[in-house]
């Protein structure tokens, strides 16, 4: 029997919401195997480094090189897939606690007359929304994210492991053919950064996805229970997390067409001049669409905030009973802290939701400088300008990419800490509402996890950007020493970046699995508070 493309974002009606995702524990298993390559390449790095300080064969370097690249990119496409995993896990669950807000609320609020609130639009404390009699048909974007996300991340997964391939055969031509090796290197470089491009065009549709089922599930259950439907309206976030979509993923295609033509003039001035401004081009592109994401996180907050204050809304205009009295009762399938008020976000959440947009807006202006550096070395190497400011600009041009990749992820990650606040704050205040105890999800493992690894990763990365900063400007002050060894240190300080990328990328992987952990929980808490007696 054929499965539907809807049944693979939304499970069947009466699905069991306490079952273990396997999207969850799939894509957790997918990102420790890339964190596993990535150290593969961090060890292959590190050896290629020490090889060029002792002065080996060049050919030696350059095929280690070429491989360990193809390795990391690889890498870093496979804890990304695995996040596109856990991301679809997260739709179901969003899904699955519609259909138990629609069990519940008919419990919580007594038999009332269909809705009769003024129709339009209105401000609501979360921006502008409107109250219309039915549930409101999905946005064009949301339908078409829900068609998209899936080939895009499989072509970007295809194209990220056919570099890979593609690295390997160019590794074993450095030596016998060197031209030929050039050529593939180029290819490697823009087939497995337009892979990665796809990559994240399917998370950001998978958001996408994320956000129009909050906006559907949120009009079912009103419109379930003949109430008048408020649907927030796109906010200016979510419209400009759109054009950065778009925007990055230009460029990506860009940097390949780049990369295609130096590809057919290896070993020649063009293929070093354009080569030198097509790595942060690539860079920069990836980090426009993960700026974008930062942003699609932060609206899938407001909506989620937006929907809990409708909930508590609908049950205080008929809430059964007053304060019930704080239940002992222990339960063994969550770890729970019991209340009787909503305990509202933690330290690591409240910081999340003041730090994400300062950290935006510093990736925001870092990138653009790292891609400024690119450009400017790039002509100086086109004109056979000062060598050693071309040396120090290939430090300071990483050091400037980099201080946005350190912030972006950062934003994500604040980002994914402000939709646990909101997540917590509002499962207990609609219990509140509700006159029943509070029970309150503890810090899931995973979420210990991913505050652990996001600031070791934030950590390694900063040390990395902070030895290119050194090292760059000790050759430009005229320091002989640093300019011999700037191929081992650039080596070393890249090996450095990447692992900590990859750090990131899991504990961003592991703060969106713990998203699902909450999720499976109110899903089963709001069932459980009709049978419940209120004081």
């Amino acid at each position: 029997m054929a499965l539907s493309f809807g049944a693979l974002t939304r499970p069947s009606t009466g699905a069991d919401g306490q079952v273990q995702s396997r999207h969850r524990a799939v894509g957790l298993s997918l990102a420790v195997v890339g964190l596993s390559l990535a150290a593969v390449s961090l060890i292959t790095s590190v050896a290629a480094g020490d090889l060029a300080r002792q002065g080996t064969s060049a050919d030696q370097i350059a095929s280690l090189g070429a491989w360990s690249f193809g390795l990391t990119t690889a890498a870093f496409g496979t804890v990304k897939l695995a996040i596109g995993l856990i991301l679809l896990g997260i739709v179901r669950h969003i899904w699955v606690r519609v259909e138990s807000v629609k069990a519940a609320l008919p419990g919580l609020i007594p038999a009332r007359a269909a809705g009769t609130d003024a129709l339009g639009e209105f401000e609501s404390d979360f921006g502008p929304a409107t109250a219309t009699a039915t549930a409101p048909k999905p946005l064009l974007i949301h339908r078409l994210a829900g068609l998209i996300w899936a080939p895009m991340l499989a072509m970007g997964a295809m194209l990220v492991y056919a570099g890979l391939l593609l690295s390997f055969a160019a590794a074993g031509n450095v030596a016998a053919d060197p031209a030929l090796a050039s050529s593939q290197r180029a290819w490697v470089q823009g087939i497995q950064f337009l892979g990665e491009g796809l990559l994240l065009a399917g998370v950001s549709f998978l958001l996408g996805t994320i956000l129009g089922a909050i906006r559907a599930g949120g009009g079912e259950v009103q419109e379930s229970l003949g109430l008048t439907v408020r649907t927030l309206r796109t906010p200016t976030a979510a419209k400009v997390f759109v054009g950065l979509m778009m925007l990055g993923l230009m460029v990506e295609i860009a940097q390949f067409a780049g990369y295609a033509y130096i590809s057919t003039v290896p070993e020649s001035a063009d293929y070093a001049a354009f080569s030198t401004w097509l790595g942060p081009l690539r860079e920069f592109g990836l980090g426009v669409l993960l700026s974008g994401i930062v942003l699609a996180l932060a609206t899938i907050a407001r909506a989620l905030g937006f929907q809990f204050a409708r909930i508590n809304q609908i049950i205080t205009s008929g809430r059964r009973g007053g304060m019930s009295t704080m239940s002992t009762s222990p339960r063994s399938d969550f770890n729970v802290e019991l209340s009787q008020r909503s305990l509202g976000p933690n330290l690591p959440q409240r910081i999340g939701r003041l730090l994400w947009l300062p950290m935006l807006v510093m990736a925001v202006m870092a990138f653009p400088v790292g891609l400024a550096i690119g450009v400017a070395r790039s002509a100086l190497i086109a004109s056979d300008g000062d060598a050693v400011l071309i040396a120090a600009l290939g430090h300071l041009g990483p050091a400037a990419m980099f201080v946005g990749f350190a912030s972006v992820f950062a934003a994500i990650s604040f980002a994914i800490a402000r939709i646990l606040g909101v997540l917590r704050q509002g499962g207990g205040e609609v219990q509140e509402t509700a006159g029943r105890s509070v029970q309150t999800l503890r810090m899931p493992p995973s979420g210990w996890a991913f505050i652990g690894l996001m600031a070791m990763a934030m950590m390694v990365i900063l040390a990395g950007v902070v030895g290119n900063a050194v090292v760059g400007l000790s050759i430009a002050g005229g320091n002989a020493d640093a300019l011999a060894q700037t191929e081992s240190w650039g080596t070393w300080l890249e090996a450095v970046r990447r692992i900590g990328v990859a750090l990131y990328l899991v504990a961003i992987a592991l703060g969106l699995a713990t998203i699902i952990v909450v999720l499976r929980f109110q899903a089963t808490r709001l069932r459980e508070l009709p049978t419940e007696s209120a004081g």
